[in-house]
């Protein structure tokens, strides 16, 4: 038998052992949460807030569409209750490649820029109509590496843009007016009268009434960074793609379909992809629509996707089918009381 100066001995290392087994376990805990948090911030760091509504959806999506020539020699474009026209066309020749001039399209990087704008306002409270951003921020938000070199390169550009998007004018007429989530008719310019690159600062005034739209609209979405990156001289598709699908996400959050997207409703939306009225043949459908089609959602690294029920065989069968989106760490956004929202 031990003696009490032992047994005290053994139950003081016993406590002492225990104690320690406690402290390392707190001391793994903390910095589990800590890693943790770590990971959540920079899986926020991927993606970006921005007011959104039918207004700036549609104006991303016509800006890239094909348009005809107006009266008084615009481009323009309807698309049910939404009109986008660029007036003095022709003094943009010099700006847009020979066929994107042609059919009316504007570059990609304009439509960045334009969605860029909306972040950055939409981050910074959206209290002015003038929205600044430095040049660097903004490479950063392209995913480029911040040199002298391409500061120069994204000046030009951003200049190019921003004339661009000077001429550019929207016409809405909502189904029914709500003035709350910015559904009210409109009939403005995007651009308010001031722009320019100063000490490497950007700065862009959107007209007043179209600002107040961003103010008055109460919801927003994350928008994954790397929606700036792409490169549309490979995957001239991806932008509008992501675009679509994350509003589509936003809208339904908490619905059954949150993740199931109908082809026929991306189609509709991502106008860079060539219509089926002007293909001649089943073989060139399927070169000209659904393998870019596929091939652009591929290069999408938010999310991995697949057709619902394996591949659709023929062009009515794809438009009919959908896919099946998983996200990777997308944001939480709070689920509102509505009809249709499942319970989790």
């Amino acid at each position: 038998m031990c003696s009490p100066s032992q047994n005290s001995q053994i139950h003081f290392i016993r406590i002492t052992y225990i104690s320690y087994l406690y402290l390392f376990y707190c001391i793994f805990y903390i910095f589990a949460i800590k890693e943790e948090k770590l990971r959540e911030q920079l899986d926020l760091m991927k993606f970006r807030t921005m007011k959104q509504n039918n207004i700036t959806s549609n104006t991303n999506k016509l800006l890239l569409a094909k348009k005809n020539r107006g009266k008084l020699g615009e481009m323009c474009i309807e698309d049910k209750n939404f009109t986008l026209s660029i007036e003095d066309y022709d003094t943009l020749e010099q700006f847009l490649g020979k066929k994107d001039f042609s059919e009316g399209r504007i570059p990609i990087s304009t439509v960045k820029l334009f969605t860029a704008f909306i972040v950055k306002l939409t981050e910074t409270g959206c209290n002015n109509s003038v929205v600044e951003i430095s040049l660097s921020e903004l490479a950063k938000m392209y995913g480029k590496d911040i040199t002298k070199n391409t500061l120069k390169d994204l000046r030009k550009q951003i200049n190019k843009d921003m004339k661009i998007l000077r001429n550019v004018k929207i016409t809405y007429t909502p189904k029914r007016r709500n003035i709350a989530c910015g559904e009210d008719y409109i009939d403005t310019y995007l651009f308010g009268g001031t722009k320019g690159i100063k000490n490497n600062i950007i700065f862009f005034k959107f007209n007043e009434d179209f600002f107040k739209i961003l103010q008055n609209q109460k919801t927003f979405l994350y928008l994954p960074m790397e929606l700036f990156g792409f490169n549309e001289k490979y995957n001239p598709h991806s932008y509008l793609l992501l675009q679509y699908i994350t509003e589509h996400r936003r809208i339904n959050t908490g619905r059954i379909n949150e993740n199931k997207i109908k082809v026929k409703s991306i189609y509709e939306h991502c106008k860079t992809l060539p219509r089926y009225e002007d293909i001649q043949n089943n073989r060139a459908v399927n070169e000209r629509i659904i393998t870019p089609f596929e091939r652009d959602l591929d290069n999408i690294q938010s999310f991995t996707w697949e057709y619902e029920k394996g591949q659709p065989f023929t062009f009515n069968e794809w438009l009919e089918s959908y896919i099946v989106v998983n996200w990777g760490n997308y944001p939480i956004i709070p689920i509102k009381n509505r009809k249709g929202v499942k319970r989790r």
